[in-house]
């Protein structure tokens, strides 16, 4: 529910345009990049970082480098990226590691262990873009729940869909939605305005 508490604060009250630039207006400088050897795929917020410090101290599943060289480097992190699994050479041993870490973020306690989704995504380049190509080897795949925390693009499918009135098809007016139900959610929404009808999808 807290994501329709956010939403109906925005304000811009009732416009997706308004969440819509809430998520797209940040500062750069606030995030650093995390690597797959030399390629990003991510960014790490302060938080974030914070709680990779032990992590990072030892080195083996993921590290600071410097991003002007690529060179192992414990500088102020305005001048670092993160690389992770920086001994792996597959994307099978990358997962692994990255397993691990996700696994002392979720003790730590900055991914709610209750999040988990228990399934893997594929994990790309950034510059491969949003929608990578099917056939696109992946560097690694992670904890569905945790992409957000390393900035890495998320993928699903959302369908929703507007029906006419049952009991007068000719009329062309949305008479109610079919809005699929997702776990944030116990109950019938009311979307921007439209009836929201009582047969949500599970």
């Amino acid at each position: 529910m807290a994501c329709v508490a956010r939403y109906r604060e925005e304000p811009l009250v009732g416009t997706l345009l308004a969440a819509v630039r809430r998520c797209n207006t940040y500062n750069a400088d606030d995030f650093v990049p995390v690597l797959v050897g030399s390629t990003q795929v991510g960014w790490l917020n302060a938080e974030a970082m914070k709680a990779l410090a032990p992590q990072l101290a030892i080195g083996t599943a993921c590290e600071l480098v410097d991003v002007s060289t690529g060179q192992i480097n414990a500088a102020p992190l305005a001048a670092t990226a993160v690389r992770i699994a920086p001994h792996a050479a597959s994307p099978a041993t990358r997962t692994e590691y990255v397993s691990e870490i996700v696994a002392d973020l979720v003790e730590d306690g900055l991914i709610p262990r209750r999040k988990l989704r228990h399934e893997l995504q594929d994990v790309h380049p950034l510059a491969s873009g949003f929608v990578p190509l099917q056939m696109a080897t992946p560097c690694l795949q992670m904890e569905r729940a945790a992409m957000i925390y390393f900035g890495v693009p998320s993928y699903g499918v959302h369908v929703n869909g507007w029906m006419r009135d049952p009991e007068n098809l000719h009329d062309p007016t949305p008479w109610g939605m079919w809005v699929a139900k997702r776990s944030c959610v116990h109950g019938p929404l009311e979307v921007m305005g439209a009836i929201a009808s009582p047969f949500a999808l599970d």
